[in-house]
């Protein structure tokens, strides 16, 4: 299944590959995580307005993310050498 890459996330991604590519040569690194739905109540309003079917059907894992998901993306993020298994821009 395709991953659907929406306008402003493409942007955020372009965005972040530049800021990565300018800062590299300083040793500063330039990350970010981009989740899509997540259970909040944008997520649950989403859901209801667009259609949960809908939406589901764009998720490979076919169910909206946690809260704590995007918590233990950012805190692997932190340590070097930390998991996660999440798609992250940036260099």
């Amino acid at each position: 299944m395709a991953r659907r890459t929406t306008p402003p996330r493409a942007g955020v991604n372009a965005v972040i590959k530049s800021l990565a590519r300018e800062c590299a040569p300083f040793g500063v690194r330039v990350n970010c995580i981009a989740p899509g739905v997540i259970m909040s109540d944008m997520g649950e309003h989403m859901l209801k307005s667009q259609g949960e079917a809908s939406v589901l059907s764009g998720i490979p894992l076919g169910r909206p993310g946690q809260p704590e998901d995007v918590g233990k993306a950012a805190g692997g993020k932190t340590h070097l050498g930390g998991g996660g298994d999440f798609g992250a821009v940036g260099g």
